[in-house]
Protein backbone atom coordinates (compact mmCIF):
# COMPACT_ATOMS: atom_id res chain seq x y z
CA UNK A 1 0.00 0.00 0.00
CA UNK A 2 3.08 2.26 0.12
CA UNK A 3 2.33 5.79 1.39
CA UNK A 4 -1.40 5.18 1.71
CA UNK A 5 -0.16 3.74 5.05
CA UNK A 6 -0.01 7.36 6.23
CA UNK A 7 -3.81 7.50 6.35
CA UNK A 8 -3.67 5.12 9.33
CA UNK A 9 -0.77 7.07 10.83
CA UNK A 10 -3.00 10.14 10.76
CA UNK A 11 -5.98 8.28 12.25
CA UNK A 12 -3.92 7.10 15.22
CA UNK A 13 -2.63 10.63 15.82
CA UNK A 14 -6.14 12.08 15.59
CA UNK A 15 -7.27 9.89 18.49
CA UNK A 16 -5.57 12.64 20.53
CA UNK A 17 -7.14 15.87 19.22
CA UNK A 18 -6.04 17.67 22.37
CA UNK A 19 -2.46 17.48 21.06
CA UNK A 20 -3.05 19.15 17.68
CA UNK A 21 -1.43 22.42 18.80
CA UNK A 22 1.44 20.71 20.61
CA UNK A 23 4.85 21.62 19.16
CA UNK A 24 7.29 18.92 18.07
CA UNK A 25 10.95 19.64 17.37
CA UNK A 26 12.37 18.18 14.16
CA UNK A 27 15.28 15.84 14.91
CA UNK A 28 18.21 15.26 12.54
CA UNK A 29 17.22 11.60 12.83
CA UNK A 30 14.06 12.29 10.79
CA UNK A 31 16.04 13.86 7.96
CA UNK A 32 18.61 11.05 8.04
CA UNK A 33 15.83 8.47 7.76
CA UNK A 34 14.50 10.07 4.58
CA UNK A 35 18.00 10.19 3.08
CA UNK A 36 18.78 6.58 3.98
CA UNK A 37 15.52 5.16 2.65
CA UNK A 38 14.96 7.46 -0.33
CA UNK A 39 11.52 8.25 1.06
CA UNK A 40 9.37 11.19 0.01
CA UNK A 41 9.96 14.24 2.17
CA UNK A 42 8.42 17.49 3.39
CA UNK A 43 12.01 18.77 3.74
CA UNK A 44 11.59 19.52 7.44
CA UNK A 45 14.64 21.31 8.84
CA UNK A 46 16.42 20.14 11.98
CA UNK A 47 15.50 22.14 15.07
CA UNK A 48 12.31 23.64 13.62
CA UNK A 49 9.23 23.42 15.84
CA UNK A 50 6.02 22.38 14.08
CA UNK A 51 2.64 21.67 15.61
CA UNK A 52 1.06 18.24 15.32
CA UNK A 53 -1.49 19.74 12.93
CA UNK A 54 1.28 21.18 10.74
CA UNK A 55 3.00 17.79 10.72
CA UNK A 56 -0.25 16.17 9.57
CA UNK A 57 -0.23 18.57 6.61
CA UNK A 58 3.45 17.80 5.97
CA UNK A 59 2.72 14.06 5.99
CA UNK A 60 -0.54 13.97 4.05
CA UNK A 61 0.02 16.62 1.36
CA UNK A 62 3.59 16.12 0.00
CA UNK A 63 3.75 12.65 1.63
CA UNK A 64 6.55 13.58 4.03
CA UNK A 65 8.07 10.49 5.64
CA UNK A 66 10.06 12.83 7.87
CA UNK A 67 6.78 14.20 9.24
CA UNK A 68 5.39 10.67 9.63
CA UNK A 69 8.44 9.66 11.64
CA UNK A 70 8.14 12.75 13.83
CA UNK A 71 4.52 11.84 14.63
CA UNK A 72 5.27 8.14 15.28
CA UNK A 73 8.22 9.06 17.50
CA UNK A 74 6.09 11.42 19.59
CA UNK A 75 2.84 9.44 19.77
CA UNK A 76 4.44 6.11 20.65
CA UNK A 77 5.59 5.07 24.14
CA UNK A 78 9.09 3.92 25.02
CA UNK A 79 12.58 4.98 26.04
CA UNK A 80 14.12 4.86 22.55
CA UNK A 81 13.07 5.99 19.09
CA UNK A 82 12.85 2.34 18.00
CA UNK A 83 10.63 1.44 20.98
CA UNK A 84 8.33 4.44 20.44
CA UNK A 85 7.93 3.67 16.74
CA UNK A 86 7.26 -0.02 17.45
CA UNK A 87 4.58 0.98 19.97
CA UNK A 88 3.04 3.38 17.44
CA UNK A 89 2.89 0.64 14.80
CA UNK A 90 1.16 -1.59 17.37
CA UNK A 91 -1.43 1.15 17.79
CA UNK A 92 -1.90 1.19 14.00
CA UNK A 93 -2.53 -2.57 13.97
CA UNK A 94 -4.95 -2.33 16.91
CA UNK A 95 -6.91 0.33 15.05
CA UNK A 96 -6.93 -1.82 11.90
CA UNK A 97 -8.39 -4.74 13.89
CA UNK A 98 -11.07 -2.49 15.37
CA UNK A 99 -12.02 -1.32 11.87
CA UNK A 100 -12.32 -4.92 10.65
CA UNK A 101 -9.40 -4.56 8.22
CA UNK A 102 -8.76 -8.32 8.20
CA UNK A 103 -6.36 -8.26 5.23
CA UNK A 104 -4.11 -5.55 6.67
CA UNK A 105 -0.90 -5.52 8.69
CA UNK A 106 1.37 -2.57 9.41
CA UNK A 107 5.10 -2.82 10.05
CA UNK A 108 5.72 0.76 8.99
CA UNK A 109 4.53 4.26 9.87
CA UNK A 110 5.03 5.59 6.32
CA UNK A 111 4.70 2.62 3.96
CA UNK A 112 8.36 1.69 3.60
CA UNK A 113 7.91 -1.96 4.46
CA UNK A 114 10.14 -4.18 6.56
CA UNK A 115 8.62 -7.22 4.88
CA UNK A 116 5.04 -7.30 6.15
CA UNK A 117 3.24 -4.04 5.39
CA UNK A 118 0.19 -5.09 3.43
CA UNK A 119 -3.46 -4.37 2.78
CA UNK A 120 -6.31 -4.87 0.31
CA UNK A 121 -8.25 -2.38 -1.76
CA UNK A 122 -11.36 -3.17 0.30
CA UNK A 123 -9.55 -2.51 3.58
CA UNK A 124 -8.04 0.74 2.31
CA UNK A 125 -11.44 1.96 1.11
CA UNK A 126 -12.79 1.21 4.60
CA UNK A 127 -9.85 3.10 6.11
CA UNK A 128 -10.41 6.06 3.79
CA UNK A 129 -14.10 6.13 4.67
CA UNK A 130 -13.33 6.25 8.39
CA UNK A 131 -10.62 8.89 7.92
CA UNK A 132 -12.92 11.21 5.98
CA UNK A 133 -15.31 11.22 8.95
CA UNK A 134 -12.56 13.04 10.87
CA UNK A 135 -13.04 16.76 10.13
CA UNK A 136 -9.35 17.57 10.67
CA UNK A 137 -8.26 14.84 8.26
CA UNK A 138 -10.79 15.86 5.60
CA UNK A 139 -9.72 19.49 5.95
CA UNK A 140 -6.04 18.60 5.42
CA UNK A 141 -6.28 16.27 2.43
CA UNK A 142 -8.41 18.61 0.28
CA UNK A 143 -5.58 21.16 -0.03
CA UNK A 144 -3.81 21.30 -3.41
CA UNK A 145 -1.10 23.31 -1.70
CA UNK A 146 -0.42 24.34 1.87
CA UNK A 147 1.85 27.01 3.32
CA UNK A 148 3.12 26.81 6.89
CA UNK A 149 5.46 28.83 9.05
CA UNK A 150 7.30 27.55 12.08
CA UNK A 151 9.90 28.77 14.59
CA UNK A 152 13.32 27.79 13.26
CA UNK A 153 16.31 26.66 15.32
CA UNK A 154 18.10 29.98 14.68
CA UNK A 155 15.25 31.99 16.19
CA UNK A 156 13.89 33.11 12.83
CA UNK A 157 10.70 31.93 11.12
CA UNK A 158 10.83 29.08 8.59
CA UNK A 159 8.37 29.12 5.69
CA UNK A 160 7.23 25.87 4.10
CA UNK A 161 5.19 25.27 0.94
CA UNK A 162 3.87 21.77 0.27
CA UNK A 163 2.18 20.60 -2.96
CA UNK A 164 -0.29 17.73 -2.95
CA UNK A 165 0.71 14.55 -4.78
CA UNK A 166 -2.96 13.77 -5.51
CA UNK A 167 -3.65 14.91 -9.08
CA UNK A 168 -7.39 14.26 -8.73
CA UNK A 169 -7.72 17.48 -6.75
CA UNK A 170 -6.87 19.41 -9.90
CA UNK A 171 -8.56 17.22 -12.49
CA UNK A 172 -11.77 15.85 -10.96
CA UNK A 173 -14.79 17.97 -10.12
CA UNK A 174 -15.74 17.34 -6.50
CA UNK A 175 -12.50 15.59 -5.49
CA UNK A 176 -11.90 15.67 -1.71
CA UNK A 177 -8.55 13.82 -1.29
CA UNK A 178 -7.13 11.38 0.08
CA UNK A 179 -3.61 9.90 -0.36
CA UNK A 180 -1.29 8.50 -2.99
CA UNK A 181 1.35 5.82 -2.66
CA UNK A 182 4.07 4.37 -4.85
CA UNK A 183 6.99 2.01 -4.46
CA UNK A 184 9.07 -0.57 -6.28
CA UNK A 185 7.17 -3.50 -4.74
CA UNK A 186 3.83 -1.81 -4.16
CA UNK A 187 3.39 -0.22 -7.60
CA UNK A 188 1.10 2.80 -7.60
CA UNK A 189 -1.77 3.06 -5.13
CA UNK A 190 -4.45 5.61 -4.43
CA UNK A 191 -7.14 6.07 -1.81
CA UNK A 192 -9.55 8.68 -3.13
CA UNK A 193 -12.79 10.46 -2.34
CA UNK A 194 -15.12 12.80 -4.17
CA UNK A 195 -18.52 14.38 -3.65
CA UNK A 196 -21.22 15.25 -6.17
CA UNK A 197 -24.90 16.00 -5.58
CA UNK A 198 -24.47 15.48 -1.83
CA UNK A 199 -23.14 11.97 -2.42
CA UNK A 200 -19.62 11.09 -1.28
CA UNK A 201 -17.76 8.07 -2.62
CA UNK A 202 -14.51 6.63 -1.27
CA UNK A 203 -12.43 4.10 -3.17
CA UNK A 204 -9.00 2.53 -3.37
CA UNK A 205 -6.67 1.25 -6.06
CA UNK A 206 -3.56 -0.80 -5.29
CA UNK A 207 -0.74 -2.30 -7.37
CA UNK A 208 -1.69 -0.14 -10.34
CA UNK A 209 0.37 1.42 -13.10
CA UNK A 210 0.66 5.18 -13.50
CA UNK A 211 -2.91 5.44 -14.84
CA UNK A 212 -4.34 5.25 -11.30
CA UNK A 213 -5.84 8.77 -11.54
CA UNK A 214 -7.60 7.88 -14.81
CA UNK A 215 -8.84 4.64 -13.24
CA UNK A 216 -10.13 6.52 -10.18
CA UNK A 217 -11.91 8.99 -12.47
CA UNK A 218 -13.68 6.14 -14.29
CA UNK A 219 -14.63 4.46 -11.02
CA UNK A 220 -16.04 7.67 -9.55
CA UNK A 221 -17.97 8.48 -12.73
Amino acid sequence: MASTTKVMTALVVLKHPEWLDRQITVKQEYRDYVTETGASTADLQTGDKLTVKQLLHAMLIPSGADAAMALADNFGSGNTTEARIADFENQMNTEAQQLGMTGTHFDSFDGISHGDNRSTARDLAKLGQRAMLQPVFADVVKNKQFKAEAPAANGHTRYYTWDNTNELLSTYDGALGIRTGSGAEAGHSLVFAAERDNRTLVGAIIEADKDRFDDATKMLD
